[in-house]
């Protein structure tokens, strides 16, 4: 059985436990995964076409909780 502590453990992999500041956290292991895979489409010069589907679909969820059109959902950086 999966507990809380075994998925914080899966998730984030600290070399310290220095954290002095809420802005500056760690970086969960699936974020560091898609971090990874926006550079190496950059990198190889790929097109940048899976990343703007993630966030299509970001709104579209968004717009389902909310209530609205999915075109009154914007998405910025």
């Amino acid at each position: 059985m999966e507990t809380f502590e075994s998925l914080v453990r899966a998730e984030f992999t600290p070399k310290n436990t220095y954290l002095n500041t809420a802005s500056s956290g760690l970086l969960p292991a699936r974020a560091v995964a898609a971090l990874d895979a926006a550079v190496r489409l950059r990198a190889e010069g790929r097109p940048l076409d899976p990343l703007f589907a993630d966030v299509e679909t970001c709104r579209a969820a968004y717009a389902r909780l909310v209530g609205v059109p999915v075109e009154r959902v914007a998405a910025g950086t």
